[in-house]
């Protein structure tokens, strides 16, 4: 009697399934919550049950062609950087914020992975724990309102005037700004660039300006233009830039597109 597949192994049949289901591609990108090892390109995603799992690798054999798994914050830093016409001496730092947090770090005019998309490792990757401490929290001011809620939800209901969950969303704006204004003090990015998720964002944007400006700091904090599903839309143009720069390369291996 065969054994039933584990829920992960699952998961990747679905997406092998899908992608197949999507007609022929040179190649493709996908855009996950979680961490992607840049040196083993395995990937840790909590929420799917896969820890340090060979996704690129398995699904590129799978379907027969190459597959990039990156980080949805990476990509959206990605993205976000090239309409801003920074310069590959102005760093980036992209905040998603809609499921958890994460960051996506632009230097030198590419993708840095070493951050794997952690809020937590951004400021002090040498202390994981206690920046973990500090996401817990965070994510606890949230949660005391709902232990299944977001914040587009515990913004659109303060918005309504409930004052519990006012006080619930001035916390987590305070403690992220300063938490943010930690990371750019380190990073020194030209550019803070914040998840579009109205009504909350345009509230951080203010706590982190104000935060910046009496520090000193020229970082300019600024919205996002690329809406909900920014990490979507920007792997299908990471996508894009890899196949550019196979064909006018023609080489087999070739450097990670600007």
């Amino acid at each position: 009697m065969p054994l039933p597949l584990p829920a992960s192994a699952l998961r990747i049949t679905r997406v092998v399934t899908w992608l197949d289901q999507q007609g022929h591609a040179d190649r493709s990108v996908i855009s996950v919550k979680g961490q992607v090892n840049s040196r083993t390109r395995t990937a840790a995603l909590p929420w799917a049950d896969l820890t340090d799992q060979p996704l690129e690798a398995e699904l590129s054999a799978a379907l027969g062609r190459p597959v990039i798994v990156e980080n949805d914050a990476n990509l959206a830093a990605w993205q976000a950087w090239h309409p801003l016409n920074l310069t590959p001496d102005d760093p980036l730092v992209f905040l998603n914020s809609e499921f958890g947090l994460g960051l996506g770090l632009m230097l030198g005019g590419q993708l840095y992975h070493c951050a794997t998309g952690e809020l937590s490792y951004a400021a002090d990757p040498a202390k994981r724990r206690r920046h973990d401490l500090a996401l817990h929290r965070l994510l606890g001011h949230l949660r005391g309102v709902d232990p299944e809620t977001d914040i587009i939800t515990v913004a659109a209901l303060a918005a309504g005037g409930h004052t519990p969950v006012k006080r619930a969303l001035r916390a987590y704006t305070t403690d992220l700004a300063n938490h943010l204004t930690s990371a750019v003090t380190i990073l020194n990015p030209a550019a803070l660039v914040l998840q579009d998720l109205p009504p909350a964002s345009e509230r951080l944007r203010r706590e982190v300006t104000r935060a910046l400006t009496e520090l000193g700091l020229p970082t300019r904090a600024v919205i996002s233009p690329l809406g909900l599903l920014g990490g979507l839309d920007s792997a299908a143009r990471y996508g894009v830039a890899w196949l550019e720069r196979a064909h006018l390369s023609a080489a087999s291996d070739f450097p990670a597109p600007r």
